[in-house]
């Protein structure tokens, strides 16, 4: 074992400084997601759903409000002002992080003073919402630095501080939990968030005193001319993945909305994977999209799509053992919506495949259009059928906009390309097996186990004779 350790520690040491840096970034980034998927057990055991479904509801709300009050400067425009500003690189970090505040404290003003009119929607309580606008106003301290540091290839520091910092939030949180009893839900979100915040408090005053508190206010008009336009796109894609818990809560009831995120929990084990396989893929496309190269890729990527199809029906079948670990019976019941939003996953998956190629195209107005769109389309769906058919309509509702969305970004790749970049007849054949699998395990739920266990054991024996094919697939 201590020879295998070594053999791949020696790989890491000799890799180039950039792909050295990728890898531990890809490493922190499923770390954290792992780490939410590990405390989950905990949260559902130690909170009532209706206690889950309100926090649910503050990490959604605070994931919307904070495409707006930190305008996600710390997304595609950093990069762009590292290589525009080389000389200046402290200076704008600082200029950002002032505006971004700036920013911040407007939409605050905004949000509280509309607070009576929209507390109904936001359904989070003033004492959360001062706590949530506390980390937008700290967070993109810790977030910057990061950007900054990762542009350069360093990555020791900057993994010890994200990593460190997620673990230490875990930790803590889950003291608080075991050891305290006034308030469940106020102990979840402090819990997570202070000492998240003794970082970010540090991380901001170490960005300001190394340019002596220089704002310089002329980097702000660019950022923002940039990043206004995307503000749009941002939101809608907010409202196709993640508004539905705060229209259950609104409809239904902060209980079921617990029920939907945890049904959401088990789909990030398909996720956790893609997120480490597509930071391999997208430099690949890049290198053959250059190159015109077009079969290489889908000849790369199809296989590789049809082997995540595979884990989304596994996944599928394996849901009432998954939620049995992740919360108690009680839970039971959001078995029935794991199906559709895992294949509504999927599709997820595949309109990345298209938004890619958009991309590298620089056309990234056209992936708004259908993230607008489909976001849109989401939140009408849900409004039509949630009161009709209860939260589970929220799972068939996003399958279907995902499905739309990647429709879309296909066509408008076609459009621009005038060629498939990839098999679309196999493409559509393992679209369409993916649904009717995912919905015939709702056809098996209704017989005895050992019926759902014959099929996760095919599939695992199947995966195990073709498994030096599958791993041949994954080393681009």
């Amino acid at each position: 074992m201590i020879d295998f350790i070594g053999l791949y520690w020696k790989k890491f040491l000799d890799m180039p400084v950039a792909a050295k840096a990728a890898l531990v970034y890809l490493f922190g980034m499923v770390l954290q997601r792992a780490l939410g998927f590990i405390t989950t057990p905990i949260f559902t055991r130690f909170m009532t759903a209706e206690e889950y479904g309100a926090a649910s509801v503050y990490y959604t709300t605070e994931q919307m409000l904070g495409i707006v009050a930190m305008f996600c400067l710390g997304a595609g425009w950093m990069d762009i002002g590292f290589q525009d500003y080389k000389e200046k690189r402290h200076e704008f970090v600082f200029s950002m992080l002032v505006l971004s505040n700036v920013i911040t404290v407007i939409t605050g003003i905004g949000v509280f003073s509309a607070y009576p009119w929209i507390k109904d929607f936001l359904r989070v309580e003033p004492m959360l919402l001062i706590v949530m606008f506390v980390n937008f106003f700290f967070s993109p301290a810790m977030l910057f630095w990061l950007r900054e540091e990762r542009f350069a290839y360093h990555y020791k520091w900057p993994a010890v501080f994200s990593i460190g910092s997620s673990i230490l939030s875990t930790i803590v949180v889950v003291a608080v939990l075991l050891n305290l009893s006034f308030n469940r839900l106020y102990e979840r979100i402090l819990g997570a968030a202070l000492p998240l915040l003794v970082f970010y408090i540090g991380f901001y005053f170490h960005i300001a005193k190394r340019v002596g508190y220089k704002v310089v206010v002329k980097y702000w008009r660019p950022a923002v001319l940039f990043n206004l336009p995307l503000i749009p796109h941002y939101l809608s894609l907010f409202f196709l993945g993640g508004s539905d818990r705060l229209m259950i809560a609104a409809l239904v009831g902060e209980r079921e909305a617990g029920f939907y995120t945890l049904s959401y929990t088990v789909a990030t084990l398909v996720m956790m994977v893609w997120t480490a396989v597509n930071s391999s893929l997208v430099p690949f496309i890049i290198n053959c999209y250059e190159e015109k190269n077009y079969p290489k890729i889908s000849n790369t990527v199809l296989p590789i799509l049809t082997f995540f199809g595979v884990i989304c029906t596994f996944i599928a079948l394996l849901a009432p053992e998954v939620i049995k670990i992740l919360a108690t019976e009680e839970y039971l019941e959001a078995v029935y919506i794991v199906p559709p939003v895992i294949c509504g996953a999927f599709f997820s998956l595949l309109y990345y495949l298209f938004t890619n190629i958009l991309y590298f195209m620089k056309k990234p107005q056209y992936v708004m259009i259908a993230s607008i769109s489909t976001g849109v389309m989401n939140i009408g769906l849900n409004y039509l059928f949630i009161p009709m058919y209860g939260y589970i309509a929220a799972g068939y509702t996003t399958l279907l906009c995902y499905l739309l969305q990647a429709v879309m970004d296909y066509l408008f790749s076609y459009y621009f390309l005038r060629t498939n970049v990839y098999d679309m007849k196999y493409l559509t054949c393992i679209s369409i097996m993916v649904i009717v699998f995912s919905f015939g395990v709702l056809y098996v739920y209704q017989f005895p186990s050992i019926v759902r266990y014959v099929f996760i054991l095919m599939i695992l024996v199947g995966s195990f004779i073709k498994r030096q094919e599958i791993m041949r697939y994954f080393r681009l």
